[in-house]
């Protein structure tokens, strides 16, 4: 038999024929996939290091929108490379394209460290935000302290962490089209309660007390470290941004299941992003208005975040709750996309 080596239909020998069988998700699909990996937990976690970093609400912003423009760039780089290599596989498949012989060795490493420490850590990562925030959301501030390796709060908490994770690969394991659905709905929930968040903070710049909380935007607290200091604190607070950010390329490993994938692939990157970026930047501008500078870069237990400080200063202890649930379905939604991969 003739061996197939043209990479524009082929995959290591595999004729693109064989992956069309599979193909069950579309451009929608795609865009749910990317926002529900990228929309985790970060966006409630993050902002207040990246402030607490930058000591200016101002600059902050700033780093969100900066971090999102280079995610956007990568974005469109990968949705670039989908059109070239179409069949899946993300990185792992672009690095097999681009070395040869004992240069090999190097994709071999990247997958296995793909495979075996960074998606796993991803998932159990997330799946211990979930656990720890739905604890919260039902014990409150009654929660059993999680200091000792085998208190009782640890053993909680992992143990709900441990059944999430059962569950969700439950749900993949049955159906890729349930598992499709279910994504979906985690992406647009998703895209909902942060278009909330959004509208709800941008409501409070009628009140005149929140509206202060722009005055001086870049000089609300003090900074007297040295130069470099700032350098390094501002290179930091990037990097936590595109680490909220990351996701992007979900849709690039999933193109062996994406219908007509050159413009599936690319259409769901683009606009995932984008979507994303809008997102992020409106939330942070609500938590500039409605939480103060001084619980802004406040860090401690679990409820001690800038999201939980925007629902407590808006509902009280009911707010707190809100966020909890929220930060458990974000996870659990990122979870859902990883486990997919």
């Amino acid at each position: 038999m003739e061996e197939v080596i043209d990479s524009e239909y082929s995959y290591n020998g595999i004729p693109e024929s064989i992956y069309e069988y599979d193909r069950i998700l579309g451009i929608t699909d795609g865009i749910a996939l990317n926002i529900n990996n990228i929309v985790g937990s970060g966006i409630f976690l993050i902002p207040g290091n990246v402030w607490r970093l930058v000591k200016y609400p101002g600059t902050a912003l700033f780093v969100w929108i900066s971090g999102g423009y280079i995610s956007f760039l990568g974005s469109w780089i990968y949705a670039e490379l989908s059109v070239i290599l179409p069949n899946g596989a993300g990185e792992l498949k672009y690095f097999d394209e681009a070395f040869s012989g004992s240069k090999r060795l190097f994709v071999r490493i990247f997958s296995y460290i793909m495979i075996f420490i960074m998606r796993p850590i991803l998932i159990v990562f997330n799946a211990c935000i979930a656990s720890q925030y739905l604890i919260y959301a039902i014990l409150g501030k009654n929660q059993e302290n999680q200091s000792g390796y085998f208190s009782k709060g640890y053993v909680i908490i992992r143990t709900t962490s441990i059944i999430i994770l059962m569950i969700i690969t439950l749900y993949h394991i049955l159906s890729s089209k349930f598992a499709a659905r279910i994504n979906a709905i985690f992406a647009v929930f998703k895209i909902l309660a942060l278009t909330i968040i959004v509208i709800v903070g941008l409501i409070q710049l009628q009140n005149v007390n929140f509206k202060n909380h722009w005055i001086n935007v870049f000089e609300n607290t003090s900074d007297n470290r040295s130069y470099s200091q700032r350098i390094g604190s501002y290179g930091y607070a990037m990097l936590e941004t595109l680490i909220a950010y990351e996701g992007w390329s979900n849709a690039n490993y999933l193109a062996d299941k994406l219908i007509n994938p050159q413009r599936s692939v690319r259409v769901s990157n683009i606009y995932s992003i984008i979507i994303t970026i809008i997102l992020y930047i409106l939330v942070n501008i609500s938590y500039i208005t409605v939480v103060s500078p001084e619980d802004a870069v406040m860090r401690g237990d679990v409820s001690q975040i800038i999201a939980m400080y925007f629902g407590n200063t808006l509902v009280g202890e009911t707010g707190k709750i809100l966020i909890s649930l929220l930060i458990v379905i974000s996870s659990c939604g990122t979870i859902s996309t990883l486990i997919d991969r």
